[in-house]
């Protein structure tokens, strides 16, 4: 997804099942699994990044265990066939998409962004009590995509400009001055697919390329599933009322999952910067 800028953020991963690069079993014997795999060209060999905007950020190269798991979960789902459609989209056709580097962003973020996300996180896993599983929002896809089941922490896409990407990188999302206009109101959104994302990346002027934030985001224990749109709300709806207009003080739900059914694909959605922190960013190309 995209649509809000930033705050604060750090060094450092997040604890533990971060690190990743394995292959699930269903995975490796799922002869569909790459499905889109035709599209997406390998970088050149030449890049350098000097005519990128991710040049102070640290680029993760060939044979790291988390570009590795990265490019898989952007090249297992994004579709070229369909960036530049929908209402959100740019509006051009894409024949194939080429992922030119992957980088590290920690060395520039506010150190006190992922502090603020991991106390989040260990407050969530202590719960115990879940409303919606994290198994449930990933639907049983990509497991890559898994950081936390205790918690219903993710790896998850935010597209952006290229403009906007350095202060969210160095500061962190802000819902505070996110679109009041979004279907499921002010907040910080997200998607599991890169096709989503890309309906929010504006190609740079200079380059070309596009952006895409990976991101650490915490839906908490209690996810509000919807399957309409929750236009105008600033926070999660009740737990108890279950009324999103509501402004009660009851306990809230902690996030929204979209699961429309005649939408494409689901989003994510956050109401406090708290429960994400950007990590990685993919720097790629339309053709």
């Amino acid at each position: 997804m995209g649509g809000a800028i930033c705050k604060r953020a750090v060094p450092g991963d997040i604890a533990a099942g971060v690190g990743g690069g394995y292959v699930p079993n269903h995975i490796q014997k799922n002869p569909h699994h790459h499905q889109h795999q035709k599209y997406i060209q390998p970088p050149p060999p030449s890049f350098d990044g000097r005519n990128d905007v991710c040049e102070e950020y640290t680029e993760l190269r060939s044979g790291d265990k988390m570009r590795e798991r990265i490019v898989r979960m952007f090249n297992s789902k994004i579709d070229p066939t369909q960036m530049g459609v929908g209402r959100d989209a740019h509006g051009k056709s894409v024949k194939s998409v080429r992922i030119m580097a992957v980088y590290d962003v920690a060395r520039q973020r506010d150190p006190f962004l992922m502090q603020d996300f991991d106390a989040f996180v260990s407050r969530q896993a202590k719960k115990g009590l879940r409303s919606t599983t994290i198994r449930e929002m990933h639907e049983g896809r990509n497991m890559d995509h898994i950081i936390d089941s205790d918690s219903n922490t993710l790896w998850l896409f935010h597209g952006t400009s290229s403009e906007a990407l350095g202060p969210i990188c160095k500061r962190g999302f802000e819902a505070r001055i996110a679109s009041d206009g979004g279907m499921f109101g002010r907040g910080i959104y997200f998607a599991m697919d890169p096709t989503k994302s890309d309906q929010y990346c504006k190609e740079n002027s200079a380059s070309g390329l596009c952006y895409i934030i990976v991101a650490s985001v915490c839906m908490g224990t209690r996810v509000y599933r919807t399957d309409r749109g929750l236009n105008g709300i600033s926070r999660p709806p009740c737990v108890s009322c279950k009324d999103i207009a509501s402004k009660c003080e009851h306990e809230r739900f902690h996030s929204v999952w979209s699961d429309i059914a005649r939408h494409r694909y689901h989003e994510y959605i956050v109401y406090e910067n708290r429960q994400c922190v950007p990590r990685y960013v993919i720097c790629y190309q339309r053709k």
